[in-house]
């Protein structure tokens, strides 16, 4: 199996490394992230008062938005040097899982199937190369995890201080210090648990108060109240479909390791119990990704490991466990390649998309509403939207006023539109970025004047009173284009 796993790994490493290369926004969140490090840059507040204009929400912690800042002054303003440093987030959780699994197996063979087999999975590779801080959040979690693992009397200081800046970069890496505190509980070690769970809420209590004065009052809007969007267990068992096959690959595996109840494994167990319980809690919200089952998948890997040394030390040994291994290591090749060679499988063809930032950036307009934030802050533009999708959330459901942004469409303010869907498209279908007044607003007074097949950013529109045929977009539409 390590051999199958080996060498889907470095497929997907070098497929991961093409597509890292990419100039354009290869996801809607990418473009917001960049920007917000370039305002950090800039001297400009990371979490402004989320009432003004121009409108930036920031739902994340600081640290992934500080990390990317500096790549962005090393390298200058480009998607390539953020991407990276997220590759490499994406190979230290690799590591890491593979030593968590040899400090309880001894094996670094299996240790390095199970922890490359990470990045092999499809959610994985439709995440790895993107510019979005869930990698990071992980690797930090992982590394405390591990620490406190090595040396829980000693080092348990550094494990907490890891985990707080993991919970800093997302507040939903809990599954680690949960698993510690519960191993903790299960161990009836009161004073060590009160004392991991004191440093941890103490330095998490300490972050808050700082960033609450250094934001002004708005970091808590921000990150704690940016997401009251719906719950649905479609959308929960939509992204674990997307994982299915890299669960299904170890399910044998992660079944046996549950059912052995090992005194010396149990954190593993309950690092598996909390990331799974965390991903059902948050992943089944509209607004949530596969990026909300990346830590579910880590902990399966660490599963799957520890079940697979357990077959492997059993005496008589499992005369499948060979072939079950070969299957295994078989399917986790395919599944890359599959990946990697069907266009189908994959949102990353973005030649096009070099029409849609070529006319944004040689375009005479100032004020710009965009879905695509990349194109946007590549071309020097302002950015006087940085978060469509949240403030249509907080506007539905009555945290923000959408008033300022549809007069402002009423009054034609904005020389230009990037959308990722027509006004009349959005009137009907709907949208989860902008509400249907707004959309409305998009159909009584823009006219599409350009279309293109790039993410985030299919359709060109400007103002009406511009239009050279009122009434009729039809005659004004060119694909791949600007027609003046």
């Amino acid at each position: 199996m390590a051999g199958f796993v080996l060498v889907a790994a470095l497929l997907a490493t070098g497929e991961s490394i093409v597509r890292v290369r990419w100039p354009f926004q290869m996801d809607y969140g990418e473009g917001i992230i960049l920007y917000s490090a370039e305002r950090l840059n800039q001297g400009l507040p990371l979490y402004p008062d989320p009432r003004a204009y121009p409108t930036v929400l920031n739902p994340y912690g600081p640290v992934g938005y500080f990390l990317v800042a500096a790549c962005v002054r090393l390298g200058g303003l480009t998607f390539l040097y953020p991407r990276l440093l997220m590759l490499g987030c994406g190979l230290l959780v690799a590591l890491l899982l593979a030593l968590l699994i040899e400090h309880w197996t001894h094996n670094w063979a299996l240790a390095w199937a199970f922890g490359l087999f990470f990045l092999t999975t499809r959610a994985t590779l439709l995440w790895w190369p993107l510019l979005r801080v869930d990698l990071l959040a992980i690797a930090l979690s992982l590394a405390g995890f591990l620490v406190w693992l090595r040396s829980p009397r000693r080092c348990w200081p550094l494990a907490v201080l890891l985990f707080a800046l993991a919970l800093y970069v997302k507040p939903t890496a809990l599954p680690a210090p949960g698993a510690c505190l519960l191993s903790l509980a299960a161990e009836k070690e009161w004073k060590r648990a009160c004392a991991f769970a004191g440093l941890l809420g103490g330095l998490c209590l300490l972050g808050l108060v700082c960033m609450q004065r250094w934001s002004g009052g708005n970091f808590f809007f921000h990150v704690f109240r940016s997401h009251p969007d719906q719950y649905t267990f479609d959308n929960l068992l939509h992204l674990f479909a997307v994982a299915q096959l890299g669960l299904v690959s170890l399910a044998l595996f992660v079944g046996t390791f549950c059912f052995t109840r090992e005194k010396a494994t149990r954190p593993a167990m309950f690092y598996l119990v909390c990331s799974f319980g965390v991903a059902m809690v948050t992943a089944g919200k509209i607004g949530s990704s596969i990026n909300h089952i990346l830590e579910p998948l880590a902990a399966w890997c660490i599963a799957g490991g520890l079940g697979c040394r357990w077959l492997i030390e059993r005496q008589p040994r499992p005369r499948f466990l060979p072939i079950l291994g070969c299957f295994c290591g078989a399917l986790t090749v395919y599944q890359v390649m599959l990946f990697a060679g069907s266009p189908t499988e994959s949102d990353f063809r973005y030649e096009a998309c070099t029409d849609l930032y070529s006319a944004v950036r040689e375009s005479p307009a100032k004020n710009i509403l965009s879905e695509n934030v990349g194109a946007l802050v590549l071309a020097g533009k302002p950015v006087l939207l940085a978060e469509p999708f949240l403030l249509n959330q907080m506007v539905q459901h009555g945290l923000l006023s959408g008033e300022q942004m549809e007069r402002r469409v009423n009054n034609r303010e904005f020389d230009l539109m990037v959308l990722d869907s027509d006004p009349q498209t959005l009137r009907t279908d709907g949208s989860d970025r902008w509400w249907p007044r707004l959309a409305d607003a998009f159909a009584r007074n823009y006219y599409a004047v350009a279309r293109f097949d790039c993410k985030d950013g299919n359709v060109m529109l400007e103002p009406r009173e511009s239009s050279p045929v009122v009434g009729n977009t039809g005659r004004s539409e060119a694909r791949g284009g600007v027609l003046h």
